[in-house]
């Protein structure tokens, strides 16, 4: 409480006014004779004890009433508790006002309120705040959400701040309530200490705001007690989103897109009924509903797929209802496989051809490759390699003419597996040179125990698990010891003394793959064709032949930095247009190339002669500004929108309560006149 005019206060002591004339010009007591008093005794003593009770109330009525009249004149102020809300008896300005209007355009203030998105309707609080400042007020205007940046200097413009508040729009960003409090501090800093100083905060008070929020204010930099901090807090509202988007190679070898969503108060699993998938050229992809995500078939969408996921169904926030996608891949090649034999024992149980009819006539269940084999013996025909996707020579052929074949097959970019030692009935040794082909060189046979071993950390499991599988298990009595260039070797051989031999060799030849397997599926050589891991690593290889690596995205995050390659190492100028069309330009170097003006999410399209492409930019989920409740207490006075204007002035100024004593001592004076009516 503070007085407008405290010399009044002096009149204070007129409120024991009433209890000196009492006192001095009460009536004296009556003297009676001692009978008289012995007989009126008991009937005065009754009559007494009311009539002192109410000349009492009478005097304290009278007291209270000066009082009350005098502090009424006084102007005291009230600057908190319930009465301080109190409309329509907001308190004088006293001092000139520098404020600080704070703007959160962060992407929560785009959730709809009351027909309006929640930055409209701040704005237009602060629009009605700033049109009841006095002629000696100040303001200035600072935006913010995970930075903060001045837009309107100190003024007594207050018309055209309003204009530049009501023009702009909420971004992309998170928000950073520490951020924008520290710029407005800093502002008022800068002010006069003789003038009031307050901030307000235009914002939602979300909770995710407050994040590396400290737990005292006075830690701010530039804090200062006196400012008074007040805003805004808007209602709960359901909101769902997509949370994230995951390329995968899915059933038939197709590049699949899994939608993951999130939800706040009733949103969140429910929506995904109402996913939609489209290409950037509007073409829509078929979707179903597999483990909580929405599972995308992109085969319809070509080659190097790009376009957006979106939540059909309508919420509060609009804006993170889609998600953008972009994938480096192409379809794979015809899904038929040549298996090349060299006797008819390989095809008996227990032969290497024998193990690989049965993988492929296993189908396409768990581990396995939904391939179409066929198989023929290398002294036939009638087999052309380019007819195929991937070739699987199950030993090496005794013909030279097969090498210049399988190399010219690899150069056309198709894919081979190799099994280095033959079957039991077939040739001996690969003819000379066989090796030589493709980079390799034989060292000669290797006899004794061996068994299993996966690479760590090797780049050829990308997206595959084999812990389930105890590969000490597998064994091998025999392998071929080749030496040579290769890119891999994710298996190796391990001998009873702890030494390590290549087991799997992987390397690119031309435009294809070639796999190299140093012993057999032969029963007569390895028993790995008889283990569980077999399936699941005859499927790993066949993606690796196919060129079914897992999809490359192309993304970056909102405000981030995204890393382009080009098939040419020449320098070259890449033109980058934004989903708001605006182009840019950047330069390769090594053909690579970095662009960082992803301010907008959406896709956007790169174009370096002849070369071009599509990449996404995503809102960051990370941050929970899609989670719309607000903070139960943020550090600033809640005003009600219903009327901005003057909750501002008595949450900032308090409330007179001057007319509210000058009824208070009208009902005194008639309290007290009605009981000395009474009295009388």
């Amino acid at each position: 409480m503070r007085f407008l005019d405290p010399s009044l206060l002096w009149y204070l002591p007129l409120g024991a006014l009433p209890v000196l004339i009492h006192l001095l010009f009460s009536p004296k007591p009556v003297r009676l004779e001692f009978s008289s008093v012995f007989l009126l005794q008991p009937v005065m003593r009754a009559r007494r004890r009311p009539a002192r009770l109410l000349q009492a109330l009478i005097l304290l009525l009278r007291c209270l009433a000066v009082l009350a009249l005098v502090s009424a004149f006084s102007k005291p102020v009230l600057e908190s508790g319930p009465l301080s809300r109190l409309p329509g008896l907001a308190a004088g300005a006293g001092r000139p006002l520098s404020l600080v209007v704070l703007a959160d355009r962060s992407y929560s203030m785009s959730a709809a309120f009351g027909g309006r998105t929640r930055y409209a309707f701040a704005a237009g609080g602060a629009e009605s705040i700033l049109g009841a400042l006095g002629k000696e007020d100040e303001a200035a205007l600072a935006f913010f959400d995970e930075t903060a940046e001045t837009a309107a200097d100190w003024s007594t413009d207050f018309g055209g701040i309003s204009k530049i508040l009501s023009a702009s729009r909420p971004g992309y960003r998170g928000t950073s309530y520490a951020k924008g409090l520290e710029k407005a501090y800093a502002l008022l800093a800068a002010r006069p200490a003789g003038r009031k100083k307050a901030v307000l905060v235009l914002s939602d008070s979300a909770r995710n705001g407050f994040d590396g929020f400290p737990a005292d204010l006075s830690a701010l930099p530039a804090y200062d007690p006196q400012v008074s901090l007040l805003g805004f807090s808007f209602d709960d509202s359901p909101n769902s989103w997509v949370r994230e988007l995951k390329g995968r190679t899915g059933a038939a070898n197709a590049l699949e897109l899994a939608a993951y969503t999130g939800g706040e108060n009733g949103g969140g699993e429910a929506e995904l009924t109402g996913f939609t998938a489209a290409g950037a050229s509007g073409r829509t992809a078929a979707g179903r509903f597999r483990n909580g995500a929405a599972a995308f078939d992109l085969r319809a969408l070509g080659p190097d797929p790009a376009g957006r996921v979106e939540l059909a169904d309508r919420d509060a926030l609009a804006l993170d209802n889609a998600a953008y996608f972009a994938f480096q891949w192409a379809a794979p090649r015809e899904p038929r496989v040549l298996t090349l034999y060299g006797g008819e024992r390989d095809l008996r149980p227990g032969g290497s051809a024998y193990f690989i009819k049965k993988f492929f006539e296993a189908g396409s269940g768990p581990g396995r490759a939904p391939f179409r084999a066929d198989f023929a013996s290398y002294a036939g025909d009638g087999a052309r390699l380019g007819d195929y996707g991937a070739v699987i020579l199950a030993g090496p052929p005794a013909e030279a003419r097969w090498a210049k074949a399988v190399k010219e097959y690899l150069s056309g970019g198709g894919g081979v597996l190799l099994l280095a030692l033959p079957g039991g009935d077939s040739p001996g040794a690969a003819p000379g040179g066989f090796w030589e082909t493709f980079g390799l060189k034989s060292a000669g046979l290797l006899d004794g125990k061996f068994s299993l071993a996966q690479a760590r950390d090797a780049a050829f499991f990308a997206g595959e698990d084999f812990s389930g599988f105890d590969l000490s298990r597998a064994a091998a009595g025999r392998l071929a010891a080749l030496e040579g260039a290769a890119e891999e070797t994710p298996w190796s051989f391990r001998d009873e003394a702890g030494l390590n031999y290549p087991a799997l060799l992987s390397k690119r030849q031309g435009k294809g793959r070639l796999l190299v397997w140093t012993s057999s599926f032969d029963l007569g050589s390895s028993d790995l064709p008889a283990k569980p891991v077999f399936a699941p690593f005859m499927a790993l290889n066949m993606k690796k032949l196919f060129g079914l690596a897992e999809p490359e995205p192309r993304s970056a995050p909102l405000g981030g930095l995204y890393q382009g390659r080009l098939k040419s190492a020449d320098r070259a100028r890449v033109a980058v247009t934004a989903p708001d069309g605006a182009r840019s330009y950047v330069y390769s170097e090594g053909g690579v190339f970095k662009y960082g003006l992803t301010a907008l999410p959406g896709l956007y399209r790169w174009s370096a002669p002849p070369e071009a492409g599509v990449f996404a930019v995503n809102l960051d989920h990370g941050k929970g500004e899609s989670a719309l409740p607000a903070a139960k207490r943020p550090p600033w006075r809640i005003l009600r929108p219903e009327e901005p204007a003057e909750d501002f002035r008595s949450a900032l100024y308090g409330v007179e309560l001057g007319q509210a004593l000058l009824f208070l001592t009208l009902a005194f004076f008639l309290a007290e006149f009605l009981l000395s009516r009474k009295a009388l």
